[in-house]
C-alpha cells in the first residue's frame, strides 16, 4: 500500500450493536470499499458524511420532443444563454417511435431548475411527448391516473377488463396462468394490464 493510504471508518459500530472490524482505504480522492456487497454498503454508510459533507439539493428533469434536434437549436440556445447555471443536454433518438430528441436539464438549485424546465416546456410545448422511460415503476398508479383522464365509456370498459383479470388472479396463482403473446397491440395491452394488477 502507498504511504499516503489512510484507513477510514475504524472504531465504528453496526446498527445491531456489533463492532465493525473491516476498514476502507483512501488514497487522495480515491476510496476502496470491501468487495462483499453487504460490507461495502455498511462501509459507505459509515463514511458518507465525511466524503460528501456539503451535498446540495439537485434538480434533474428530462423532456422528450417529437422534433429533430436541428430544428430546436436556435430557440434552445437562447434559453441556454439565459440560464448559465443550468446544465443542458440534447440527445437525438434515431428511429425512436415516440420521440426524436431527449432534453436533459440539471441544476444545483431546484427553484432555478424548475423555472428553466417550465420555460423549455412552454417554448417547445407543441412537440412535447409524454414518454415514460420506466413504465414498470408505479405501473398501477400510472394506469389509474391515465384512465381517469379518459371518457366514461373507456373507464367502464377498462374497469370490466381489470375485473376479469382480478378474478383470474384470485382463482389461479401466477404459475397456472398463461398469456399468448405474439407482439401485436392487443396482447401487448393485455400484458401491461396484467403487470399492473400483479404489481398492485
Amino acid at each position: 500500500m502507498p504511504k499516503s493510504t489512510k484507513l477510514i471508518g475504524l472504531d465504528t459500530t453496526a446498527p445491531n450493536g456489533t463492532q465493525i472490524s473491516f476498514p476502507s482505504f483512501q488514497i487522495h480522492n480515491v476510496v476502496a470499499f470491501p468487495g462483499v456487497p453487504t460490507f461495502c454498503e455498511q462501509s459507505f454508510r459509515r463514511v458518507e458524511e465525511s466524503l460528501f459533507p456539503d451535498i446540495k439539493p439537485f434538480f434533474s428533469r428530462s423532456l422528450y420532443l417529437a422534433k429533430g434536434e436541428v430544428h430546436l437549436q436556435v430557440e434552445l440556445n437562447r434559453i441556454v444563454e439565459r440560464h448559465p447555471r443550468v446544465c443542458f443536454g440534447s440527445y437525438p433518438a434515431v428511429g425512436h417511435s415516440y420521440y426524436k430528441t431527449k432534453l436533459m436539464l440539471e441544476s444545483e438549485g431546484e427553484e432555478e431548475g424548475l423555472k428553466t424546465y417550465e420555460e423549455v416546456r412552454q417554448a417547445f410545448g407543441e412537440f412535447v411527448t409524454d414518454y415514460d422511460e420506466q413504465p414498470w415503476t408505479g405501473s398501477s398508479a400510472k394506469l389509474e391516473k391515465f384512465v381517469f383522464t379518459q371518457s366514461e365509456e373507456f373507464q367502464r370498459v377498462m374497469a370490466d377488463s381489470l375485473k376479469t383479470i382480478d378474478d383470474i388472479l384470485e382463482e389461479y396463482n401466477l404459475e397456472q396462468i398463461s398469456l399468448s403473446f405474439n407482439g401485436g397491440k392487443d396482447c401487448t395491452l393485455l400484458l401491461h394490464l396484467l403487470r399492473c394488477r400483479v404489481d398492485e
